[in-house]
């Protein structure tokens, strides 16, 4: 209802979607971690996936909506093709779209003693094109957001590249957590 009366309605109804689905993405981590069963987390696990590529295209609209220019209308219709497929392919795979084979796929100990299902094994193609995907999305934001840099106010300025950062070390945390070489939930 706010956006309807803002001059950059697109970016805020898709800010507000991103929020949604990252809200469901966490809804959906926490119940896989605490699944009773490796097919309880399996299958909550696919729902985790299917939020997290959501995600993707939702963040190239955002950030297309914030240009305002046909062409990033364009770049971000063909990232919403690329999620789709791997949406599709998230559904028909038994383990969904990030891993080829698991690791292991029983409870993992936290160093506070909590026990999770936090899944890891051999990343599948789509997984790595995804994840090149997220990583080309980010350098598409930092590049905007060096456009827009000098209209921004100095506290804007920080709160940009701040999150800028949390998107980076987040986008490489969970290249390392899906492969196995660290143990940590999302």
């Amino acid at each position: 209802l706010l956006a309807r009366n803002s001059g950059y309605t697109r970016a805020c109804v898709m800010f507000s979607a991103t929020c949604l689905v990252f809200a469901l993405f966490q809804v959906a981590c926490a119940v896989q971690y605490s699944a009773h069963t490796a097919q309880a987390a399996l299958s909550a696990h696919k729902w985790v996936n299917f939020f997290s590529l959501l995600l993707v295209p939702l963040s190239s609209y955002l950030i297309a909506a914030l240009e305002n220019r046909p062409s990033a209308y364009r770049a971000s219709w063909l990232v919403a093709g690329v999620a789709a497929f791997a949406i599709a392919y998230n559904a028909y795979n038994p383990l969904g779209y990030r891993f080829e084979h698991l690791h292991s796929d029983g409870l993992s100990t936290t160093a506070w003693g909590e026990q999770l299902f936090i899944l890891s094994g051999e990343p599948s193609a789509i997984y790595q094109v995804i994840r090149l995907l997220s990583f080309t999305l980010l350098i598409w934001i930092t590049l905007f957001s060096l456009k827009i840099r000098k209209q921004a106010g100095p506290l804007s300025n920080i709160v940009i590249w701040t999150s800028i950062g949390l998107l980076l070390s987040s986008t490489v945390l969970a290249s390392l957590a899906d492969t196995g070489v660290v143990k940590v939930p999302y």
